[in-house]
């Protein structure tokens, strides 16, 4: 079995992980274009422990690029291909209230534009027919 064994940078969502649909007033467009420089704004970096005694260090990062204002997710360290990781990011206006972007199978996820809002880089995991995940904590963009 996985578990989280230590948290760095940011509190972890414990499974499964669950996110809140989209209502009208926070409909989100997503994009694949990924162009321009980005800084890393918040990261997790949770240690997995599986059952053969060794250990995985993941972590996931909420990329922001500072002239377009779009964000994604980006594993940078320890990506599983054959764990179905998946990657998206999540924007919300409130910080409680959650609008994703559709999950990607991989390290890297769709962007979504962050001017104004609350951003967070989510990932989960296939372990035993249970999808494990969690979030960074939140970064807003007011300029």
């Amino acid at each position: 079995m996985r578990r989280i064994v230590s948290i760095a940078a940011s509190t972890a969502l414990t499974v499964p992980l669950v996110t809140l649909t989209a209502t009208p007033a926070q409909a989100l467009t997503c994009d694949g274009a990924h162009v321009g420089v980005y800084a890393t704004v918040r990261s997790v970096g949770p240690v997995y422990t599986p059952t053969d005694g060794g250990s995985t260090s993941i972590k996931l990062e909420l990329k922001n690029e500072r002239v377009s204002d779009w964000s994604h997710a980006l594993i940078t360290q320890g990506y599983l291909s054959g764990a179905s990781m998946r990657v998206w990011v999540e924007r919300s206006s409130n910080n409680s209230t959650w609008t994703a972007c559709s999950k990607t199978t991989g390290y890297r996820s769709l962007e979504a534009n962050n001017i104004n809002y609350y951003m967070r880089a989510c990932m989960d995991y296939l372990y035993n027919s249970t999808r494990y995940g969690f979030c960074t904590s939140s970064y807003f963009d007011k300029d």
